[in-house]
């Protein structure tokens, strides 16, 4: 009889252990069930991109109750007025955005009155563009006065047709002329009738998103006239002087026999 008091006891107390158990987990399901986390705002906006690259882009907000979201977004202070479609997605149009730096913000409220608030800071870039560079086939001339400098060059640039090219024999920042280049960057610039030195200015400037320019310099300097140097010009003759530009009548024979 006693041993049938102690199996009842044993399986009484297995029961209500099992039991205990089994409202533990459901107990911790239903607070587990009950648990509403703040909202969650994630966005595809990167750090930095070129401008003309992205026209569109997105914020999604998730919450057990997006019903209840109070959304409050602003791009550079502004409201964006477009609603979340049915999947917590709102799309901002970026293509009219300047090059610079600029700000996205999110803020999302629950109906238990949890708020996350998300912020982004991003830049919209010029593409790269490679530096201006004017190279002179020769930079110094020396010519005899009133004779022509043929100046001739090339400029170097990844968009050659951006480039605009002038030239001065002063300031070239106060005073300057066209200078034609054509489509491989070469320019030809034929400096006549020089008439004492000179030093000629060149200057380029390139970029189709951001412009940079470099100016180069060519001297002109003219022969100094020596004067005419008298002698026998003749080469035939027995004093012929080869430093001779001017004949004087001195030149000297063999007498034929």
């Amino acid at each position: 009889m006693a041993g049938d008091n102690e199996t009842a006891r044993s399986l009484f107390l297995a029961a209500l252990m099992v039991t205990s158990v089994m409202t533990g987990i459901l107990f911790f399901d239903i607070e587990k069930e009950g648990v509403n986390a703040p909202p969650l705002i994630e966005s595809d906006v990167p750090d930095s991109y070129i401008i003309g690259q992205i026209v569109m882009i997105n914020i999604t907000i998730s919450d057990e109750e997006r019903g209840g979201l109070a959304v409050l977004i602003t791009l550079n202070g502004e409201e964006i007025t477009e609603e979340l479609d049915e999947e917590g997605t709102v799309g901002i149009d970026v293509s009219t955005l300047e090059v610079g730096p600029h700000e996205l913000v999110a803020v999302a409220t629950d109906s238990l009155g949890q708020e996350t608030v998300w912020r982004k800071v991003f830049s919209v870039n010029y593409p790269e563009e490679s530096e201006t560079l004017v190279v002179l086939d020769v930079d110094a001339f020396e010519i005899p006065k009133g004779e022509t400098a043929p100046i001739t060059g090339y400029v170097i640039h990844d968009s050659i047709d951006s480039c605009s090219l002038r030239w001065s024999t002063g300031d070239i920042s106060q005073s300057s002329l066209g200078l034609p280049v054509d489509e491989n960057g070469t320019f030809d610039l034929s400096l006549s009738n020089v008439q004492e030195n000179t030093t000629v200015s060149i200057g380029a400037t390139c970029g189709v998103w951001t412009e940079s320019s470099m100016t180069v310099y060519a001297s002109i300097n003219i022969k100094e006239d020596q004067g005419a140097t008298r002698g026998c010009t003749d080469s035939s003759a027995n004093n012929y002087d080869e430093n001779a530009n001017e004949d004087d009548g001195s030149c000297e024979y063999d007498s034929q026999s």
